[in-house]
């Protein structure tokens, strides 16, 4: 993996685990949430003593400000993951990347200890944060949920990689084919529609994960132009990624959701 960047975030990826969080508790009161999680361990088995259940991991995505526009945010994609991510069989894994309405640089600053929370934490709620409801609403109106190989397509076929990494400006998000808003998506997850497949238990999730990791290289090794790319990132035996903040394991039991509606 890259060293991590000395750039200071425009939002915070520990900051964007936490609204995440809420926002999935405000949908989902009984979701079992644990942070950060490796994917890959395999360890969802009382996830589904609830009855039929989806579980899901959501990659969470610090900003940082655009090198040519300190103004405006960009988010940065790690390829070696996302590349793991695909080849690991385990829950569908899904990126959660902000577009955060307020100027990239006044974020940045260190922050003074007698005021940690800058006033920006304000656009979580989009009240009083002085933008106005009417031009972005809370933060699950400008985060954006999008699956590995949706965020795949639009690397490979729009912004052909070069290197490690590839960042997006997070204008451009609403514009990634396949992106939907978290609100969008947490409303898929309680219709069904989202968030996978609910499996009765944890023995059938795991045959369908497997088979679903299998599909996924196929197509990922296409859109990449053939295995060379691909396999530069593959992870060795026994690799699980996460295990550190930005990665949030969800399982909803989907008769807890039904009652919630």
């Amino acid at each position: 993996m890259p060293a991590p960047s000395n750039t200071r975030r425009s939002l915070p990826e520990h900051t964007v685990d936490c609204w995440v969080a809420a926002d999935v508790l405000g949908r989902f009161p009984d979701a079992q949430l644990w942070a950060p999680t490796q994917r890959g361990s395999d360890n969802w088995d009382t996830a589904f003593q609830l009855g039929p259940t989806k579980c899901f991991i959501l990659e969470n995505k610090a900003t940082e400000p655009l090198a040519s526009k300190p103004t405006e945010h960009k988010i940065t994609v790690d390829l070696p993951q996302l590349i793991r991510y695909i080849d690991v069989a385990g829950a569908p894994v899904y990126y959660v990347l902000p577009a955060p309405p307020w100027a990239a640089a006044t974020t940045t600053a260190t922050l003074d200890p007698v005021a940690p929370v800058p006033e920006a934490s304000r656009c979580r709620t989009g009240r009083q944060c002085g933008h106005g409801t009417s031009v972005h609403g809370p933060f699950m109106n400008w985060a954006y949920v999008i699956d590995l190989l949706s965020l795949v397509t639009f690397i490979a076929r729009y912004r052909r990689p070069r290197g490690d990494s590839y960042s997006i400006p997070a204008r451009e998000l609403d514009k990634i084919p396949g992106a939907v808003t978290l609100d969008e998506f947490l409303e898929g997850v309680e219709l069904c529609h989202a968030g996978g497949v609910p499996y009765a238990d944890a023995a059938t999730a795991r045959r369908g994960w497997q088979q679903d990791a299998s599909n996924r290289r196929a197509l990922a090794m296409e859109l990449l132009g053939g295995p060379d790319f691909y396999y530069r990132f593959r992870p060795e035996s026994g690799f699980a990624p996460g295990g550190r903040s930005g990665v949030l394991a969800v399982a909803v039991a989907m008769a807890v959701a039904s009652r919630s509606s």
